[in-house]
Protein backbone atom coordinates (compact mmCIF):
# COMPACT_ATOMS: atom_id res chain seq x y z
CA UNK A 1 0.00 0.00 0.00
CA UNK A 2 0.82 3.42 -0.87
CA UNK A 3 -0.10 7.13 -0.14
CA UNK A 4 1.33 7.57 -3.77
CA UNK A 5 -2.40 6.58 -5.14
CA UNK A 6 -4.69 8.03 -3.59
CA UNK A 7 -8.88 8.13 -4.69
CA UNK A 8 -10.97 10.88 -3.11
CA UNK A 9 -15.10 10.28 -3.91
CA UNK A 10 -16.20 13.93 -3.87
CA UNK A 11 -19.50 13.34 -6.02
CA UNK A 12 -21.17 10.06 -6.07
CA UNK A 13 -24.85 11.17 -7.85
CA UNK A 14 -25.82 11.10 -10.72
CA UNK A 15 -28.00 13.20 -13.59
CA UNK A 16 -29.29 15.75 -10.57
CA UNK A 17 -27.70 16.90 -7.02
CA UNK A 18 -29.94 15.48 -4.35
CA UNK A 19 -29.43 16.83 -0.93
CA UNK A 20 -31.56 15.18 1.53
CA UNK A 21 -34.69 15.95 2.39
CA UNK A 22 -36.18 17.06 6.09
CA UNK A 23 -37.86 14.03 6.26
CA UNK A 24 -35.20 11.51 5.35
CA UNK A 25 -32.63 12.75 8.29
CA UNK A 26 -35.74 12.41 10.31
CA UNK A 27 -35.89 9.20 9.05
CA UNK A 28 -32.18 8.57 9.88
CA UNK A 29 -32.11 9.54 13.30
CA UNK A 30 -35.73 7.12 14.58
CA UNK A 31 -33.49 4.15 13.26
CA UNK A 32 -30.47 5.56 14.90
CA UNK A 33 -32.04 5.87 17.86
CA UNK A 34 -33.89 2.62 18.09
CA UNK A 35 -30.36 1.15 17.50
CA UNK A 36 -29.03 3.18 20.46
CA UNK A 37 -29.20 1.79 24.63
CA UNK A 38 -29.10 3.80 27.49
CA UNK A 39 -24.84 2.84 27.72
CA UNK A 40 -24.47 4.34 24.10
CA UNK A 41 -25.36 7.98 24.89
CA UNK A 42 -24.11 8.46 28.46
CA UNK A 43 -21.00 10.22 27.18
CA UNK A 44 -19.00 11.91 24.11
CA UNK A 45 -16.85 8.76 24.31
CA UNK A 46 -19.92 6.39 24.08
CA UNK A 47 -21.36 8.42 21.70
CA UNK A 48 -19.01 8.34 19.49
CA UNK A 49 -18.14 4.32 19.71
CA UNK A 50 -21.55 3.82 19.00
CA UNK A 51 -21.50 6.01 16.10
CA UNK A 52 -18.96 4.20 14.76
CA UNK A 53 -20.32 1.09 15.24
CA UNK A 54 -23.57 1.85 13.06
CA UNK A 55 -23.69 1.60 9.45
CA UNK A 56 -21.91 4.51 7.79
CA UNK A 57 -25.36 5.67 5.77
CA UNK A 58 -26.97 5.93 9.31
CA UNK A 59 -24.83 8.49 10.57
CA UNK A 60 -23.99 10.44 7.68
CA UNK A 61 -25.42 10.09 4.46
CA UNK A 62 -23.93 8.66 0.84
CA UNK A 63 -23.92 11.79 -0.99
CA UNK A 64 -25.90 14.09 -3.10
CA UNK A 65 -23.04 15.73 -5.40
CA UNK A 66 -23.03 15.17 -8.87
CA UNK A 67 -19.65 13.65 -10.20
CA UNK A 68 -16.01 14.49 -9.07
CA UNK A 69 -13.71 12.07 -8.43
CA UNK A 70 -10.41 13.33 -6.90
CA UNK A 71 -6.99 11.72 -7.23
CA UNK A 72 -3.41 11.98 -6.10
CA UNK A 73 -1.11 9.80 -8.56
CA UNK A 74 2.37 9.96 -8.13
CA UNK A 75 2.27 13.41 -7.02
CA UNK A 76 0.39 15.00 -9.68
CA UNK A 77 -3.31 16.15 -9.02
CA UNK A 78 -6.01 14.40 -11.14
CA UNK A 79 -9.58 15.37 -11.26
CA UNK A 80 -12.45 14.09 -13.01
CA UNK A 81 -15.51 15.57 -14.16
CA UNK A 82 -16.96 18.46 -12.59
CA UNK A 83 -19.98 17.91 -10.87
CA UNK A 84 -21.77 19.72 -7.92
CA UNK A 85 -19.08 17.78 -5.87
CA UNK A 86 -15.99 20.11 -7.17
CA UNK A 87 -17.77 22.58 -4.98
CA UNK A 88 -16.41 20.97 -1.64
CA UNK A 89 -13.25 19.86 -3.59
CA UNK A 90 -12.64 23.48 -4.15
CA UNK A 91 -12.67 24.16 -0.92
CA UNK A 92 -10.30 21.46 0.31
CA UNK A 93 -7.84 22.65 -1.98
CA UNK A 94 -7.98 27.04 -1.03
CA UNK A 95 -6.33 25.52 2.39
CA UNK A 96 -3.12 24.18 0.50
CA UNK A 97 -1.05 25.20 -2.70
CA UNK A 98 -4.48 26.00 -4.75
CA UNK A 99 -4.79 29.10 -2.08
CA UNK A 100 -1.48 30.00 -2.34
CA UNK A 101 -1.31 30.39 -6.19
CA UNK A 102 0.64 27.25 -6.73
CA UNK A 103 -1.67 24.69 -7.80
CA UNK A 104 -1.09 22.74 -10.82
CA UNK A 105 -3.58 19.96 -12.05
CA UNK A 106 -4.78 17.93 -15.10
CA UNK A 107 -8.50 17.34 -15.15
CA UNK A 108 -10.30 15.36 -17.43
CA UNK A 109 -13.57 15.28 -18.42
CA UNK A 110 -15.90 12.16 -19.41
CA UNK A 111 -18.25 14.27 -21.20
CA UNK A 112 -20.22 17.60 -20.75
CA UNK A 113 -23.61 17.10 -19.67
CA UNK A 114 -24.80 19.57 -17.08
CA UNK A 115 -24.41 17.64 -14.21
CA UNK A 116 -20.55 16.58 -14.96
CA UNK A 117 -19.85 20.44 -15.37
CA UNK A 118 -22.28 22.32 -13.54
CA UNK A 119 -19.12 22.87 -10.52
CA UNK A 120 -16.83 24.43 -12.62
CA UNK A 121 -18.11 28.20 -12.20
CA UNK A 122 -18.23 28.17 -8.39
CA UNK A 123 -14.71 26.44 -8.77
CA UNK A 124 -12.38 29.15 -6.60
CA UNK A 125 -9.21 27.91 -7.32
CA UNK A 126 -9.66 28.45 -11.01
CA UNK A 127 -9.97 32.28 -9.77
CA UNK A 128 -6.66 32.12 -8.30
CA UNK A 129 -3.58 33.72 -10.72
CA UNK A 130 -0.52 31.36 -10.88
CA UNK A 131 -3.09 28.50 -10.39
CA UNK A 132 -2.36 26.26 -13.28
CA UNK A 133 -5.04 23.76 -14.87
CA UNK A 134 -4.61 21.33 -17.83
CA UNK A 135 -8.32 20.23 -18.98
CA UNK A 136 -8.44 16.91 -20.94
CA UNK A 137 -11.35 15.43 -23.20
CA UNK A 138 -11.55 13.38 -26.22
CA UNK A 139 -13.62 16.33 -27.60
CA UNK A 140 -11.84 19.25 -29.88
CA UNK A 141 -14.39 21.75 -28.82
CA UNK A 142 -14.22 21.47 -24.80
CA UNK A 143 -12.85 25.09 -24.68
CA UNK A 144 -16.05 26.28 -26.79
CA UNK A 145 -18.62 24.43 -24.49
CA UNK A 146 -17.33 25.70 -21.08
CA UNK A 147 -17.23 29.25 -22.55
CA UNK A 148 -21.18 28.44 -23.80
CA UNK A 149 -21.73 26.80 -19.90
CA UNK A 150 -20.73 30.37 -18.45
CA UNK A 151 -22.07 32.89 -21.34
CA UNK A 152 -23.56 35.97 -19.02
CA UNK A 153 -26.91 35.27 -19.36
CA UNK A 154 -26.67 31.96 -17.34
CA UNK A 155 -23.66 32.92 -14.91
CA UNK A 156 -21.86 36.29 -14.24
CA UNK A 157 -18.48 35.63 -14.41
CA UNK A 158 -16.96 34.69 -18.07
CA UNK A 159 -14.92 31.75 -18.22
CA UNK A 160 -12.28 33.16 -20.52
CA UNK A 161 -11.87 35.96 -17.31
CA UNK A 162 -10.99 33.42 -15.13
CA UNK A 163 -7.91 34.30 -13.36
CA UNK A 164 -5.66 31.29 -13.38
CA UNK A 165 -4.01 29.52 -16.30
CA UNK A 166 -5.84 27.21 -18.12
CA UNK A 167 -5.15 25.34 -21.02
CA UNK A 168 -6.85 22.28 -23.44
CA UNK A 169 -5.58 18.89 -24.31
CA UNK A 170 -7.15 17.24 -27.08
CA UNK A 171 -6.88 13.64 -26.36
CA UNK A 172 -6.81 11.74 -29.99
CA UNK A 173 -8.52 8.91 -30.70
CA UNK A 174 -6.23 6.75 -33.06
CA UNK A 175 -7.62 4.50 -35.34
CA UNK A 176 -6.73 0.58 -34.49
CA UNK A 177 -3.81 1.90 -31.67
CA UNK A 178 -4.37 2.57 -27.94
CA UNK A 179 -5.60 5.61 -26.49
CA UNK A 180 -3.11 6.70 -23.78
CA UNK A 181 -1.90 9.75 -22.33
CA UNK A 182 1.44 10.12 -19.68
CA UNK A 183 1.66 12.74 -17.39
CA UNK A 184 5.49 11.58 -15.43
CA UNK A 185 4.94 7.83 -14.34
CA UNK A 186 1.60 8.11 -15.18
CA UNK A 187 -0.85 6.37 -17.77
CA UNK A 188 -4.34 7.51 -18.37
CA UNK A 189 -6.34 5.29 -20.99
CA UNK A 190 -9.70 5.97 -22.17
CA UNK A 191 -12.37 4.14 -24.19
CA UNK A 192 -15.90 5.66 -25.78
CA UNK A 193 -18.81 4.93 -24.32
CA UNK A 194 -22.70 4.37 -25.09
CA UNK A 195 -24.20 7.14 -24.10
CA UNK A 196 -26.34 9.97 -25.51
CA UNK A 197 -23.83 12.52 -26.98
CA UNK A 198 -20.57 10.44 -26.33
CA UNK A 199 -18.84 9.65 -23.16
CA UNK A 200 -15.52 8.71 -22.30
CA UNK A 201 -14.21 6.09 -19.54
CA UNK A 202 -11.04 6.64 -18.18
CA UNK A 203 -8.19 3.80 -16.50
CA UNK A 204 -5.70 5.28 -14.56
CA UNK A 205 -2.34 3.53 -14.22
CA UNK A 206 0.74 3.75 -12.22
CA UNK A 207 3.58 1.68 -10.70
CA UNK A 208 1.39 -1.35 -11.58
CA UNK A 209 -1.63 -0.47 -10.03
CA UNK A 210 -4.93 0.84 -11.92
CA UNK A 211 -8.06 2.50 -11.49
CA UNK A 212 -11.02 3.01 -13.37
CA UNK A 213 -14.06 5.10 -14.08
CA UNK A 214 -16.56 4.23 -16.28
CA UNK A 215 -19.19 6.41 -15.93
CA UNK A 216 -22.34 7.34 -18.37
CA UNK A 217 -22.50 4.19 -20.28
CA UNK A 218 -24.89 1.97 -21.26
CA UNK A 219 -24.41 -2.01 -22.41
CA UNK A 220 -27.86 -3.28 -24.60
CA UNK A 221 -26.08 -6.05 -26.04
CA UNK A 222 -24.59 -7.98 -23.53
CA UNK A 223 -22.87 -10.78 -25.71
CA UNK A 224 -19.57 -11.47 -24.59
CA UNK A 225 -18.10 -11.09 -27.98
CA UNK A 226 -19.42 -7.33 -28.37
CA UNK A 227 -18.40 -6.36 -24.84
CA UNK A 228 -14.94 -7.70 -25.33
CA UNK A 229 -13.14 -4.47 -26.10
CA UNK A 230 -14.87 -3.25 -22.92
CA UNK A 231 -13.65 -6.24 -20.58
CA UNK A 232 -9.79 -5.86 -22.06
CA UNK A 233 -10.29 -2.10 -20.65
CA UNK A 234 -11.37 -3.26 -17.59
CA UNK A 235 -9.28 -5.62 -17.06
CA UNK A 236 -7.09 -6.51 -13.96
CA UNK A 237 -8.43 -3.15 -12.33
CA UNK A 238 -7.73 -2.96 -9.19
CA UNK A 239 -10.86 -0.41 -8.14
CA UNK A 240 -13.42 -0.35 -11.13
CA UNK A 241 -15.99 2.92 -10.50
CA UNK A 242 -18.81 1.65 -12.46
CA UNK A 243 -22.38 3.39 -13.40
CA UNK A 244 -24.97 1.83 -11.68
CA UNK A 245 -27.52 3.76 -11.55
CA UNK A 246 -31.14 1.83 -12.64
CA UNK A 247 -31.77 -1.37 -10.93
CA UNK A 248 -31.61 -3.86 -13.40
CA UNK A 249 -35.20 -4.64 -14.87
CA UNK A 250 -35.16 -0.19 -15.55
CA UNK A 251 -32.08 -1.06 -17.58
CA UNK A 252 -33.41 -2.71 -19.57
CA UNK A 253 -36.86 -2.71 -20.17
CA UNK A 254 -38.01 1.36 -19.10
CA UNK A 255 -34.78 3.30 -19.43
CA UNK A 256 -33.16 2.24 -22.79
CA UNK A 257 -31.09 4.48 -24.63
CA UNK A 258 -30.46 6.81 -21.80
CA UNK A 259 -27.04 5.91 -21.15
CA UNK A 260 -26.61 4.04 -18.24
CA UNK A 261 -25.81 0.80 -16.31
CA UNK A 262 -26.66 -1.22 -13.43
CA UNK A 263 -25.10 -2.59 -10.77
CA UNK A 264 -25.57 -6.60 -12.30
CA UNK A 265 -23.84 -5.35 -15.63
CA UNK A 266 -21.31 -4.12 -13.45
CA UNK A 267 -20.99 -7.21 -11.15
CA UNK A 268 -21.06 -9.35 -14.22
CA UNK A 269 -18.26 -7.34 -16.37
CA UNK A 270 -15.90 -7.02 -13.31
CA UNK A 271 -16.05 -10.73 -12.75
CA UNK A 272 -15.35 -11.47 -16.55
CA UNK A 273 -12.34 -8.96 -16.24
CA UNK A 274 -10.64 -9.86 -12.99
CA UNK A 275 -11.50 -7.08 -10.98
CA UNK A 276 -10.77 -6.55 -7.54
CA UNK A 277 -12.89 -4.38 -6.55
CA UNK A 278 -15.65 -2.79 -7.46
CA UNK A 279 -17.98 0.23 -6.64
CA UNK A 280 -21.03 1.40 -7.41
CA UNK A 281 -21.46 4.81 -8.40
CA UNK A 282 -23.30 7.32 -9.78
CA UNK A 283 -26.32 6.89 -7.95
CA UNK A 284 -29.77 7.75 -9.06
CA UNK A 285 -31.22 10.26 -7.60
CA UNK A 286 -34.63 9.34 -6.69
CA UNK A 287 -33.27 6.69 -4.44
CA UNK A 288 -32.61 7.60 -0.74
CA UNK A 289 -29.40 6.05 1.04
CA UNK A 290 -31.95 3.01 2.49
CA UNK A 291 -32.86 2.33 -1.37
CA UNK A 292 -29.29 2.45 -2.17
CA UNK A 293 -28.21 0.56 0.63
CA UNK A 294 -31.22 -2.34 -0.04
CA UNK A 295 -29.84 -2.31 -3.81
CA UNK A 296 -26.50 -3.02 -2.59
CA UNK A 297 -27.75 -5.60 -0.74
CA UNK A 298 -29.52 -7.27 -3.77
CA UNK A 299 -26.22 -6.93 -6.01
CA UNK A 300 -24.54 -8.59 -2.98
CA UNK A 301 -26.70 -11.36 -3.52
CA UNK A 302 -26.64 -11.66 -6.87
CA UNK A 303 -22.92 -11.84 -6.11
CA UNK A 304 -22.85 -14.44 -4.21
CA UNK A 305 -25.25 -16.72 -6.64
CA UNK A 306 -22.78 -16.22 -9.31
CA UNK A 307 -20.05 -17.75 -7.28
CA UNK A 308 -17.72 -14.56 -7.29
CA UNK A 309 -17.63 -13.32 -3.60
CA UNK A 310 -14.22 -14.76 -3.15
CA UNK A 311 -12.83 -12.85 -5.86
CA UNK A 312 -14.53 -9.76 -6.24
CA UNK A 313 -15.02 -6.50 -3.39
CA UNK A 314 -18.57 -5.17 -3.75
CA UNK A 315 -19.15 -1.41 -2.43
CA UNK A 316 -21.26 1.31 -3.07
CA UNK A 317 -19.37 4.88 -3.31
CA UNK A 318 -20.19 7.62 -0.96
CA UNK A 319 -18.83 10.93 -0.87
CA UNK A 320 -15.55 11.50 1.13
CA UNK A 321 -14.30 7.70 0.58
CA UNK A 322 -10.76 8.16 0.20
CA UNK A 323 -9.42 4.35 -0.76
CA UNK A 324 -5.37 3.74 -0.51
CA UNK A 325 -4.42 2.20 -3.81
Amino acid sequence: MSDDFLVHFRGVRGSIPTPPRPSQIKDKVKKVLELASADDIKDEASIEKFLQSIPFHLHGFIGGNSTCIQMKVGGHHLFFDAGSGAFPMAQDLLRAEFGRCKGRAHWFFTHTHHDHIMGIPMFGPLYVPGNHFTMLSPYQDLRERFIRNQHPEFFPVNFSDLGSTIDFVHLENKEGGENSYQIGDVTIRWLENDHPGRSYSYRVEYQGKSVILSTDAEYKELDPMKLQPVIDFFHGADLLIFDAQYAFTESVEMKRDWGHSSSFVGIDLALDAEVKKLALFHHEPTFDDFKLIHNLDRAKLYLRKNGGDEDLELFIAHEDLIMNM
